[in-house]
């Protein structure tokens, strides 16, 4: 009964935790859809629009900007309690490598969460590069970097 997609519209370096800046519900290419209401985000912090069992994807990519080689990770980190003291848990995480200086590579993350208050339960995406100037991605026009929700059904 809904689904959603976002994506990061810029690049930028280092690790971000949230990443919490440029997101946009993707708008694009012809043909595109959202079914039913929309999450919405704050600061990298994203509300449900109701409650349910909700799939999650997150399919981040990244770039290596070092003669080195290092990885690249990435977790949902998911809570029941928002707004009282904010307790996030790393649901699940997915990791890659990223060698020599221009190689793009991506990881896969999913998890379904069980939303029984779109008030208290929220997630966030964390995003780890071994090396500070290795780039996660961006585009306003591609998915380089998304999530995708769906709902699955009633709690």
């Amino acid at each position: 009964t809904h689904a959603s997609q976002w994506r990061v519209t810029s690049d930028f370096t280092d690790s971000a935790s949230p990443v919490a800046s440029n997101w946009e519900e993707t708008d694009g290419p012809a043909g595109f859809g959202v079914l039913g209401t929309s999450m919405t985000e704050s600061a990298g912090i994203f509300t449900f629009p109701t409650e349910g069992y909700w799939f999650i994807n997150w399919i981040p990519r990244g770039r290596g900007n070092s003669s080195a080689g290092s990885r690249m990770y990435g977790e949902i980190h998911t809570t029941a309690n928002a707004g009282s003291g904010d307790t996030y848990t790393s649901a699940t995480m997915g990791e890659t490598w990223l060698t020599g200086t221009s190689d793009y590579s991506t990881t896969y993350m999913d998890y379904i969460m069980d939303v029984t208050s779109t008030t208290t339960h929220k997630l966030k995406f964390m995003l780890q590069m071994g090396h500070s100037s290795n780039t996660f991605k961006g585009s306003s026009d591609q998915h380089y970097n998304h999530v995708s929700f769906i709902r699955l059904g009633d709690t």
